[in-house]
């Protein structure tokens, strides 16, 4: 099974809305004669109303699967004890070469504009109870760093973190991983080209217009994108279509 889509199938569709059409189309009618009378504000927020559930409906009825926080986190966290199962806790951090000063960190932090956030789990971590000062693995804060520039350059959409650290997250060891992380980012900022079964799925889902938004998700350390659609106001995801590689630019031109 595809990693990715061991999530998709681990997730359900959305319930049967039960909204009335008619109770709809009344209340955008009424979110209308509002915005004409010059209230504004409560009439955005009726047609806003009216809106969301018009389309969760639609979701509702093409069966469209939903992608939760919840069942991704468990995902996460499922992968990240896969990985573990055998391993041991690294010991390295304790020897001298695994040291990072403080001009070591500002250091990277300069190297990015001080554009990035410097999160304080990568510069601090406890081991027996006692907590250690910058000695955290230069490799991860170089990933840290270089992380977050492309989620800024990218746009990657924010939200609750989503995100399993292995065992290894504080190793200086090769071929380790340190963690499993869910990145979304808009389609207008995607840097790749989906292949051909992709595009038409989101080509056939704008002309049905039920989604206002369209992201590419995917797990850091696990190379295997969703086309997923976004409902504004509702925190879920709606699984559209999955691949592995991207097309690459030489088949194009």
């Amino acid at each position: 099974m595809n990693d990715l889509m061991e999530l998709v199938k681990d997730c359900d569709t959305l319930p049967a809305s039960g909204e009335d059409t008619a109770k709809i189309e009344a209340a955008r009618a009424k979110a209308t004669n509002l915005h004409d009378l010059g209230l504004l504000k409560v009439a955005q927020h009726l047609a806003d109303k009216a809106d969301l559930k018009y389309r969760l409906k639609r979701v509702a009825d093409g069966k469209y699967v939903r992608i939760t926080n919840e069942k991704i986190q468990a995902f996460l966290e499922r992968r990240a004890r896969q990985y573990d199962e055998g391993r041991q806790v690294p010991t390295e951090w304790g020897m001298q070469e695994d040291y990072v000063s403080l001009g070591d960190v500002f250091q990277e932090w300069r190297r990015y504009g001080n554009s990035v956030q410097i999160d304080p789990a990568m510069v601090y971590y406890q081991t027996n109870g006692t907590t250690v000062t910058m000695r955290q693995h230069y490799r991860h804060l170089q990933q840290e760093l270089a992380s977050q520039e492309i989620r800024r350059q990218q746009q990657v959409v924010e939200g609750p973190s989503l995100e399993a650290r292995t065992k290894d997250f504080a190793s200086m060891a090769k071929n380790t991983l340190g963690r499993f992380r869910w990145v979304e980012v808009p389609v207008a900022n995607y840097d790749g080209i989906p292949p051909e079964h992709v595009l038409l799925r989101l080509a056939e889902e704008k002309q049905k217009g039920i989604f206002q938004e369209y992201h590419v998700a995917s797990v850091e350390n696990i190379h295997d994108p969703l086309l997923l659609g976004i409902v504004k106001g509702c925190e879920d995801r709606f699984f559209l279509s999955q691949w592995g590689d991207d097309v690459s630019l030489d088949d194009v031109i």
